[in-house]
């Protein structure tokens, strides 16, 4: 649930917050979540010095963030909740009160993401995501990719060998050659749909356009085969 308290409202696609009101952000079922880290982030500009209060079982604790009263600036806050939660936690963005004056402001661009509260130590408002989904899964899939469609994913050999077949997949923009994680669910049958058992599947290379697959299994005895994958998860994280 959150509560906004402010006095000058929402103008020119901006929320200002003074004097000693703010923004506030409350968990109500933080019972459920003990000794969990957490992200907190925020966008603004500020004449003044900001704080984010916390309050969780029955006390107030401060992080101070620095004013900013020309630019826009992201400031985070990482902390993890007591062993026992007793009661709501929640979190206070406003202008410190003994130095809050009149004319002294908060300020936010409605038209950005200016605040998160999220799982974890990292801030994705800090990482400034990208503006679109199509955009994010792009960024994503430099890093995981996962090929799941079935009979739709079907792929004809490109070399035959005595004991192996080899695939080009069609893979653009991974980070580096990925490796295969997990069990990879896929057949491989001969060019009258039989399936041939016995297979395993492994990386050769990545041209950052395809992915060499190969298929080994010793004396296949196939002269041609197609590859249907069912589910394969490809990973080039860091």
């Amino acid at each position: 649930m959150s509560e906004v308290r402010c006095a000058y409202g929402i103008l020119e696609r901006t929320l200002s917050i003074s004097g000693h009101d703010g923004f506030k952000q409350i968990v109500e079922q933080a019972s459920i979540l003990p000794n969990t880290t957490y992200t907190m982030s925020l966008r603004y500009k500020s004449s003044r010095i900001v704080d984010i209060e916390r309050y969780v079982n029955g006390t107030n604790t401060s992080v101070t963030l620095q004013a900013s009263p020309d630019a826009y600036r992201i400031a985070t806050v990482i902390f993890t909740t007591p062993d026992t939660i007793t009661s709501y936690f929640s979190f206070n963005i406003m202008l410190r009160p003994t130095n809050a004056a009149i004319g002294d402001f908060v300020e936010f661009d409605t038209t950005r993401p200016f605040a998160k509260l999220e799982l974890g130590s990292v801030s994705t408002l800090a990482n400034d995501g990208p503006v679109d989904y199509g955009m994010e899964l792009a960024k994503c899939q430099r890093y995981l990719k996962r090929i799941n469609g079935g009979n739709a994913s079907v792929y004809r050999a490109v070399k035959v060998g005595v004991d192996s077949l080899d695939f080009s997949i069609p893979c653009s923009s991974m980070r580096t050659t990925p490796a295969i994680v997990g069990t990879p669910v896929f057949s491989i049958s001969n060019l009258s749909g039989v399936t041939i058992a016995g297979f395993a599947l492994s990386i050769t290379s990545y041209d950052g356009a395809s992915l060499r697959l190969q298929a080994q299994k010793t004396a296949h005895g196939l002269t041609d085969a197609s590859l249907f994958i069912t589910d394969l998860t490809l990973d080039a994280n860091l």
